[in-house]
């Protein structure tokens, strides 16, 4: 998702990527400083620019952004630089300190985006869920796998029920937990005698019993 910006076009709009990442030890959403920057319509060179907001406002390493290597495109590889990614509220604020036209757009597009995002990603779990489900009724095995799961009945139990093996009901649980379908975490006992067992099998079998 971006934030959308009014550009000085009537009736048009820019955006602003964002992205999600951890800063304090939460996730949430990030701006590309760099395209703010840009959008910002700032004089000065990027580099110069964000170390100077950094340095003069205390914003810290970790807290208010994440510096993130890379290198500008090149035959060769080109040359190192460093990104920034910045919370929505250093956003917001570097957009005010600039008190300019573009600044105080970009400033309500973000306050804005902040408040929407809450109602959109409420939507956007409501579809997955839909999907999730639709997808359960399409595949009767995993349909049952599911309910018996959440029966609390055993792996073994499950297999019979279903006429597959172990491992396959093993498989399918990993599947359905990928999906969201439910929570599996296998017991490392089981799991460790299923690899001894299928390593024993192997032995035999190469050695031809």
């Amino acid at each position: 998702m971006s934030a959308l910006i009014p550009s000085s076009t009537p009736s048009s709009t820019t955006l602003i990527p964002t992205t999600t990442g951890t800063l304090a030890g939460v996730e949430q959403t990030l701006v590309d400083a760099r395209t703010l920057h840009k959008h910002l319509g700032v004089g000065k060179m990027f580099a110069n620019w964000i170390k100077d907001r950094i340095e003069t406002y205390g914003f810290s390493e970790g807290s208010d952004f994440l510096p993130k290597l890379a290198k500008t495109p090149g035959l060769f590889g080109g040359r190192p630089k460093t990104e920034y990614l910045l919370s929505l509220e250093v956003a917001k604020e570097l957009a005010l300190i600039e008190n300019n036209a573009a600044g105080r757009a970009i400033r309500r597009a973000l306050i804005a985006y902040e408040r929407d995002t809450p109602a959109l990603l409420r939507r956007q779990q409501a579809q997955i869920a839909q999907l999730r489900l639709a997808l359960v009724g399409t595949d009767r095995v995993l349909h049952d796998l599911v309910r018996y799961h959440q029966m609390g009945l055993a792996r073994g139990e499950i297999a019979k029920l279903l006429g597959i093996s172990g491992d396959a009901v093993a498989r399918r649980l990993r599947k359905a937990d990928a999906l969201g379908l439910l929570h599996y975490r296998p017991n490392p006992r089981l799991a460790a005698a299923g690899r001894k067992g299928a390593l024993s099998a192997r032995a035999l079998a190469a050695l031809g019993v």
